[in-house]
């Protein structure tokens, strides 16, 4: 049979009191200090990766943004040369124009000068002939 006097009970009870003490100040007060320690370390670098997303999120922002400021002066440069190209070919078709036009006009009027020409040769050797012809048929 169990024993239950009351000085028994008080050891027991002083035993346990002792050992939650003694638990207390040299194993669970340790581990929770540690644990407290490392939630409060976790927070810490989680806060901080939290800070460099938000910094690799604007910087992130700024290099897209910076690519889309090159892109629209690539494309501004391209439309740029673009035009100026269309315009030295618009200049370059003109003056070939006023060229040919200016040949075509220079061979207008020296073949209208040479058919002048021409026509007056034909119709002073018409009068020659037609006089040659009068004076051989005269003549016989």
């Amino acid at each position: 049979m169990i024993n239950l006097d009351p000085f028994s009970i008080f050891v027991t009870v002083l035993y346990i009191g002792i050992l939650y003490l003694f638990l207390n100040q040299f194993f669970f007060g340790p581990i929770l200090r540690i644990l407290h320690d490392r939630r409060a370390l976790i927070a810490g670098r989680l806060e901080e990766a939290q800070k460099r997303m938000i910094q690799v999120d604007k910087k992130t922002a700024e290099y897209e943004q910076a690519i889309r400021v090159a892109r629209a002066e690539g494309y501004r440069k391209q439309e740029l040369s673009r035009e100026e190209a269309l315009a030295a070919r618009a200049a370059l078709v003109a003056k070939a124009k006023s060229d040919a036009e200016a040949s075509v006009q220079t061979a207008k009027s020296k073949l209208q000068q040479q058919a002048a020409d021409a026509t007056k040769r034909l119709e002073s050797e018409a009068d020659k002939l037609a006089e040659n012809l009068t004076v051989t048929l005269l003549k016989d």
